[in-house]
């Protein structure tokens, strides 16, 4: 594939990653209907033993929101300050309760087995060191407890040729880009370039990575939802831009 040459590494990845997070907190907003499809989706893991629950990158607070809702004794992290105060604002205002701290991924301040479930939605694809970081969320959780995630192949269609033909077409039924489709002006520059080194963006996930990944470090894999939005494109049928998936993987040690 001809090498994106519009692409230069601007520092420190993670760096670019907050800097850009925290420009558009301004302009990110709280996904309600993310938030009742979080509640019906992780539902049927709940039991009495899981009451204390990490969210990893929270944003604007909306897993939070869908956890504490549910009665579950959420602590929510983030490593914007300003995405930290929007999710703060957005759970008083639904008269909900969580403990917020800004911290990086993979450095937790909570002591080991904390945890009964570690939750987060598209988060994993920006990491800059992805196997360090689940080694610390598999540290916070106790055995048995479920490590949970939301992601998609977000920038896979620099690496791999059909996934960028899907992505054309995308553009060609709808007319704009995803990222262009916001009632706000907003910058993605830093995030598309810095995007471009980020490990994961070369990998089609799960199966090169997180199928890989995951049952090395310890886990067990009890769910996996894989939607295939782009396989509708040649019936005319603009539904999403990427692979969408879902992990439930069980700490065994």
């Amino acid at each position: 594939m001809e090498a994106v040459n519009t692409i230069k590494k601007r520092g420190d990845l993670t760096d670019n990653m907050h800097t850009y997070w925290q420009e558009r907190s301004k302009t990110f907003g709280f996904d309600t209907e993310f938030m009742l499809n979080v509640q019906g989706r992780i539902k049927p893991f709940l039991t009495e033993d899981t009451k204390r629950v990490l969210d990893v990158g929270t944003g604007t607070g909306v897993i939070a929101a869908a956890c504490a809702e549910l009665g579950l004794d959420v602590t929510a992290v983030d490593l914007c300050s300003e995405m930290i105060k929007k999710a703060e604002r957005n759970l008083a205002d639904m008269g909900l309760s969580a403990r917020f701290m800004e911290t990086q991924a993979d450095e937790l301040p909570f002591e080991d087995d904390s945890f009964d479930i570690v939750i987060n939605r598209n988060l994993t694809w920006a990491l800059e060191e992805p196997e360090k970081v689940f080694r610390q969320w598999k540290r916070v959780l106790r055995p048995g407890g479920l490590l949970i995630y939301f992601d998609a192949n977000q920038y896979y269609y620099y690496y791999n040729e059909e996934d960028k033909r899907n992505r054309e077409l995308m553009i060609e039924m709808t007319g704009r880009a995803h990222e262009e489709r916001s009632k706000e002006r907003v910058d993605y520059s830093l995030c598309n370039e810095t995007a471009y080194y980020l490990p994961l963006s070369k990998l089609d996930r799960p199966k090169e990575w997180d199928d890989i990944v995951l049952p090395s470090e310890g886990f067990a894999i009890i769910k996996e939802d894989i939607d295939y939005p782009q396989n509708l494109l040649p019936l005319g049928i603009a539904k999403g831009w990427s692979t969408q998936f879902m992990i439930v993987a069980v700490n065994m040690e």
